[in-house]
């Protein structure tokens, strides 16, 4: 781990990585990254880049989010449903595990997130794959006229990335341009699906978008 570029890592984390056996996470094939007791990002390894350059994000060259705040990273309405969680296993010291999708245009990918306290009570989170399979829905036509609201905004889901049809609060489409290429208008929000089966718990104000 004493190799680890600088645009990966924080100064002196290797070796807390070591001593809490996560050193393992440089060859692993799971996205993962590792914040200190601050909440700032720490460390990310290399399948983390790669699937972030995979899928529109910066690749190792470009990444320089060592030292950010991980909420800077994140979008409403999920952002403190992460951070709460987060702060959870730093202070019970206790791991935390949460399915997610995160599904490009063309493959239906499920993850299952776990997050694993470190000494000094920063966390490692490790994200790995449990389900990939070509999509099953239905694709729609993008067309903003079906999906714009009165606001001028079409409504996506956090979660699984659908959008919600016009004048519609229960129906919402797979359109998977709009996945791969989100239009301006876009704005985040859950399906109650998706609202009521992952994040039950969550206490959450669904903007009627």
């Amino acid at each position: 781990m004493d190799t680890i570029p600088s645009n990966r890592i924080a100064p002196g984390f290797a070796d807390v990585l070591r001593e809490a056996n996560f050193a393992f996470l440089e060859g692993s094939p799971d996205p993962s990254f590792a914040l200190d007791s601050s909440m700032e990002l720490a460390y990310i390894n290399p399948a983390y880049l790669t699937f972030g350059c995979d899928n529109g994000g910066p690749c190792e060259d470009t990444f320089t989010g060592i030292g950010t705040f991980i909420g800077d990273f994140m979008s409403e309405p999920l952002r403190q449903f992460y951070l709460d969680a987060y702060k959870m296993v730093m202070g019970n010291r206790n791991t935390w595990n949460h399915d997610y999708d995160c599904s490009s245009p063309s493959l239906y990918r499920r993850f299952k997130q776990s997050a694993y306290p470190l000494p000094k009570k920063g966390i490692v989170v490790i994200n790995h794959l449990i389900e990939e399979r070509a999509h099953s829905e239905v694709s729609a036509q993008p067309v903003k006229a079906v999906y714009l609201n009165i606001n001028g905004l079409i409504a996506q889901c956090s979660h699984c990335r659908k959008v919600r049809r016009q004048g519609s609060s229960t129906q919402w489409d797979w359109v998977p341009e709009w996945v791969a290429d989100p239009p301006s208008e876009v704005t985040h929000s859950l399906c109650e699906p998706c609202a009521d089966y992952y994040y039950a718990g969550l206490q959450l104000t669904l903007s009627k978008l």
